[in-house]
């Protein structure tokens, strides 16, 4: 009876070691990392031939908008990783203009994205600015396009573009508390569509507040 007794006590001990242990590992886990929400505006462009300075954006740019999550985890005081799936609604254009002959082509896409931030520096300061440095994948599930000729629509679609869009991204800005500001810069390392004469790679400009 003693015995059993003893063992009863010990499970009942143990389990609760266990128990706050388990809690304490959460605790840390959440100290660690936190979610939140983020929500983009986009300026989305073609960037031919590699023609538009890094910062520089084509005044051709149609907007957009973008929502999802933000997983972020805490490497360091000073350094944070990010990780952001998205749904992002998309428009841009391609415009072609010679003589008399205005040649538009105008895009709109459904597309759910994929933003990795493994380098995210923060300061310690008053507003805390931060730079981010990483890459994005972008999957177009959905593409619609129309092709005017000097506004008149004419029956011509894009089948072959590349549905999946990847490349580099990189962002500045602060945080106010647990509120990001922040202005990033997507840029694609592969052509929207096949063209054997000229380059033709989407970029953004994008303004995201993450909360």
């Amino acid at each position: 009876m003693k015995l059993l007794l003893r063992i009863l006590v010990f499970i009942s001990l143990s389990g609760t070691a266990f128990s706050q242990a388990d809690t304490l590992a959460l605790e840390e886990v959440k100290k660690k990392s936190n979610t939140n929400w983020r929500f983009g505006f986009h300026a989305s462009y073609l960037n031919t031939n590699n023609s538009l300075g890094f910062f520089e954006v084509d005044r051709d740019f149609k907007a957009g908008f973008s929502f999802g999550p933000v997983f972020n985890i805490k490497i360091s005081p000073y350094n944070n990783m990010r990780l952001e799936p998205y749904y992002l609604f998309q428009q841009f254009q391609n415009r072609y203009l010679v003589d008399n002959i205005d040649l538009t082509s105008a895009f709109t896409n459904h597309v759910g994205g994929m933003d990795f931030f493994p380098l995210v520096l923060k300061s310690k300061n008053k507003f805390t600015p931060t730079l981010s440095l990483g890459g994005y994948a972008q999957y177009h599930f959905f593409s619609k396009s129309e092709t005017q000729i000097n506004q008149t629509d004419i029956a011509y679609s894009f089948e072959d573009f590349n549905e999946l869009q990847f490349g580099w991204v990189v962002g500045a800005g602060m945080y106010l508390n647990r509120t990001l500001l922040e202005l990033r810069l997507y840029n694609a390392m592969v052509d929207f569509y096949p063209n054997a004469v000229s380059s033709n790679t989407l970029r953004s400009m994008s303004f995201i507040i993450a909360f």
